[in-house]
């Protein structure tokens, strides 16, 4: 997806610097201009007050879940977060600094905003921390050779490219510099030329281990033939080599470079007509390494020689033509289509900047209202494709579904890569299911390439994030990715059959072009024979979401079912239509999750590379009519998130690891298991406890530190864990291995267990080590001599092992617990002496 809008002609001004202005929420206005083509609606983004000559919206730049919009009349950066079909200001960035906020490029949690004042310039880097955005990084050029670093930026996964197009002095004419994870990696310049700069770096795009740069005036100032070119270049064995050197085909190209765009092997330059100026485009695709001339798109009308704003995304193209105050939209299909123009209020610069992504379209209008700016979001669902979805975030498994009747197997691999099935490297392993067995289960691999995939029945794709294959076959492309249909979208009811035997579990999906609101979703026809809650697997943390909100378009959800009724009739749901989030809001609160008497847990912490992981599907439910142990009818098994690192929470009930856990509220220890895959070491546990009911005091240990917290008084308790290597492979099994899970934590219920009262004189000491893999020693001191009993009980209060069973004398006494035949959970140590008890916690790992 496009990550940075390519921006106009606007020049920026370097006013007095603001004050650094706090972090606060705003919901953006929902006011509503409609495109005078009768297009799409624009909606304005709301930045609070402007002040005349702000020029908010210079820059912009968009993903999935932010947009950015620059003002360096004000040298800030506006930070939006989406919220259902809405936009709210999260953030306003500022630094001391002139001309901050003139570029702005946004992928995944970074954050780039140049500042390219003269003599240098600088860009600032920030990271997204789960709260608020940080700024981690200042990059600057310390040459007074009127660099201008930071006119141009872009992002693609840990690199960022900065254009400098006055850099390297008035005869050499731009330089771009490449950043790999906040480290220089390399500054790129050409060779001079001629007496006048080049604009090297004046626009670029970066797309993996591939950067176009535009030089518009390369060539400059011959009296005729074509002047202005696009250098692209490669990443081979670490180093970025110059590929290839993209000249103007057209005799009379004039400024070829000015601006450019690309993309997943699409590639789109513009350029001026000499002696006039009629704007053309060229696309080109990649093909053998190579970018070959393939359109010449339509001129966009006469327009000046300083208005060019470009984006790609998929299959879709975006063109600002600031001078006529419109933007057109293109889409791709065996060649580029407009589809439609946006158009803005003569004289307020609209198309300055435009970003697209995820069919979503973000435009900057810098000149409206005196200067001011302003910043409009635009849904281009009526421009075709008809629905499209950005999927970004780590590698592996999607769980889908299609938005339209008639979407095959066969469109599907023709975006992306889909293998071991009839039609598609069939003697690989499979990437795709297209139907859950719950009997077994299982899921089950596509039929082949003419297979439909049905409305409201959900299929789940892996995703490689990295560009290989054979074009005639199936092509893996690297994320972010997007996935659309041409094919009218569904906008009715949908009956889908439930999974009522085996494993009981179902994966529907949202048959809809809009979101789905699960707030009712208790109320949709058959909703009662739903059993559990509601789930939504979110790539980016790599946990599954027991109380979402909504299913997104091309969404998933997954919940167990009750069992099949008592005449063996089948069960049904009905996903209705009227259920669709209404443009212009969202949903509101959890649906379906669990009610009355509970605790929620959630976990929060970070992968090897910084990236968030949290697991927010926990929940003790506390029912009298409940059993303790594991039962299938009442509690939910822990699910193994599809990733290759991730941090799971769960309550251990024997063997099995659990997501829901109902049990009675009642006197009781719930050892709290942790499986943590390539992450970092830092932990935060926190909880929801409002709805635990009153009476029994709720103690939660840490049976590494021994410390403990009271439950009902506070919310989050923060801690150091040691991970287990990341998997080479993201595993598919359908749940959590217990077997993987270590307990970290108990839950206490009560003061302390029935029986378990030390005596004045007997002691019983913590076993040393605990947690144990083999071995433990247990000390104890008896008040006089007596018979003793030392026992070890599992968490149902079963004896599992004898450690000691004689008389003794009195004193102090130490014995070995053997921990070796014990499988891997928490255990009591009871101590039985002249009638009174004292008892332990152990934990015994594997």
């Amino acid at each position: 997806s496009a990550r940075t809008g390519s921006g106009g002609g606007l020049a920026s001004r370097a006013l007095s610097c603001l004050l650094m202005r706090p972090v606060y929420l705003v919901l953006a206005t929902v006011l509503s201009v409609s495109a005078q083509t009768g297009g799409p609606t624009l909606s304005p983004l709301d930045p609070g007050t402007l002040g005349p000559a702000d020029v908010y919206g210079n820059s912009v730049a968009l993903n999935e879940e932010w947009a950015v919009v620059g003002a360096p009349g004000t040298d800030a950066a506006f930070v939006y977060r989406r919220s259902g079909s809405g936009w709210a200001l999260v953030q306003t960035l500022t630094e001391d600094d002139p001309s901050f906020g003139s570029s702005v490029a946004v992928d995944g949690l970074t954050l780039a905003v140049g500042a390219p004042r003269n003599p240098s310039g600088a860009v600032y880097v920030y990271h997204f921390d789960g709260d608020s955005w940080v700024l981690t990084q200042r990059l600057e050029y310390s040459s007074s050779d009127y660099g201008s670093l930071g006119r141009r930026l872009d992002i693609d996964g840990g690199r960022l490219a900065v254009g400098a197009p006055g850099a390297e002095g008035i005869y050499f004419g731009g330089r771009v510099e490449l950043y790999d994870r906040g480290v220089l990696d390399r500054r790129l310049t050409l060779p001079f030329q001629h007496t006048v700069p080049y604009n090297f770096g004046r626009a670029l795009a970066l797309d993996g281990d591939r950067l176009l740069v535009g030089a518009m005036n390369y060539g400059c100032c011959l009296l005729e033939g074509p002047e202005g070119a696009a250098f692209s270049y490669v990443r081979v064995d670490g180093d970025w080599v110059e590929a290839q050197t993209i000249s103007p085909s057209a005799p009379d190209a004039l400024r070829f470079g000015y601006g450019l765009a690309m993309e997943g092997g699409r590639a789109v330059i513009g350029w001026r007509v000499r002696g006039s100026n009629v704007k053309h485009a060229t696309a080109y695709e990649l093909t053998d390494g190579e970018w070959v001339e393939t359109q010449q798109i339509d001129a966009t009308g006469a327009l000046s020689s300083s208005d060019w704003s470009f984006s790609l995304d998929g299959d879709r193209l975006a063109i600002g033509t600031l001078t006529f105050d419109a933007v057109r939209v293109y889409t791709f299909d065996a060649g580029w289509t407009e589809v439609g123009v946006l158009q803005g209020t003569a004289g307020e610069a609209f198309g300055n900047a435009v970003a697209l992504s995820g069919g979503r379209l973000i435009i900057g209008a810098p000149a409206a209202d005196g200067q001011r700016g302003a910043a409009y979001v635009a849904d281009l669902s009526q421009f075709g494709p008809t629905s499209s979805v950005v999927f970004d975030g780590p590698r592996g498994l999607r769980y889908l579904g299609v938005p339209a009747e008639g979407v095959t197997i066969g469109d599907l691999a023709a975006q992306n890569l889909v293998r071991g099935v009839p039609g598609y490297y069939p003697n690989a392993s499979p990437n795709l299911w297209t139907a859950y067995d719950a009997d077994e289960a299982m899921w089950l691999p596509s039929t082949g390439e003419g297979e439909e995939l049905r409305l409201g029945y959900a299929f789940r794709w892996f995703f490689y994030d990295r560009a290989a294959g054979n074009p005639d076959v199936s092509v893996s492309r690297p994320l972010p990715f997007t996935l659309s249909t041409d094919r009218p979208v569904n906008d009715d009811d949908v009956i889908v059959e439930l999974n009522t035997t085996g494993s009981r579990f179902n994966y529907l999906a949202n048959p809809f072009g809009r979101a789905v609101d699960l707030t009712d979703a208790e109320s949709w026809p058959g909703a009662f024979g739903v059993a559990t809650p509601l789930y939504v697997y979110d790539p980016v943390t790599r946990s599954w979401d027991d109380a979402p909100t909504i299913i997104e378009p091309w969404g998933a959800v997954r919940f167990r079912a009750k069992g099949p009724r008592k005449n063996g009739a089948p069960r049904y749901l009905r996903i209705p239509a009227s259920a669709q989030v209404p443009e212009g809001s969202s949903a509101r609160t959890a649906a379906l999750a669990p009610s009355g008497a509970q605790i929620a847990f959630r976990l929060d912490g970070i992968d090897a590379d910084g990236r968030p992981l949290a697991d927010a599907a926990f929940t003790l439910v506390f029912d009298d009519d409940t059993r303790a142990a594991f039962d299938v009818a009442e509690d939910v098994e822990k699910f193994q998130p599809p990733a290759t690192s991730y941090a799971l929470v769960g309550s251990r009930s024997g063997e099995a690891l659990l997501g829901l856990d109902a049990r009675p509220f009642a006197a009781a220890e719930v050892p709290i298991a942790l499986d943590l895959r390539g992450t970092g070491a830092g932990f935060t546990l926190s909880w929801e406890a409002d709805g635990l009911p009153p009476g029994a005091p709720v103690t939660l240990v840490d049976l590494v530190t021994g410390g403990t917290v009271d439950v009902r008084r506070r919310s989050s308790v923060t801690f150091e864990a040691a991970s287990a290597s990341e998997w080479a492979e993201v595993p598919l099994a359908d749940l959590a291995d217990p077997s993987a899970a270590t307990d970290r934590f108990v839950l206490r219920i009560g003061d302390r267990l029935p029986g378990a009262e030390a005596i004045d004189g007997l002691v019983l000491d913590a076993p040393r080590p605990n947690p144990a893999a083999g071995a433990a020693r247990v000390a104890f001191t008896m008040p006089e001599a007596g018979p003793v009993r030392l026992v070890v009980l599992d968490v149902q209060g079963r004896e599992v092992a004898v450690a000691l069973d004689r008389e003794v004398a009195a004193g102090r006494h130490e014995v070995e617990v053997g921990a070796r035949a014990l499988a891997a959970g928490t255990y009591l140590v009871r101590l039985e002496a002249a009638g009174d008890v004292a008892s332990r916690s152990l934990v015994v790992v594997r």
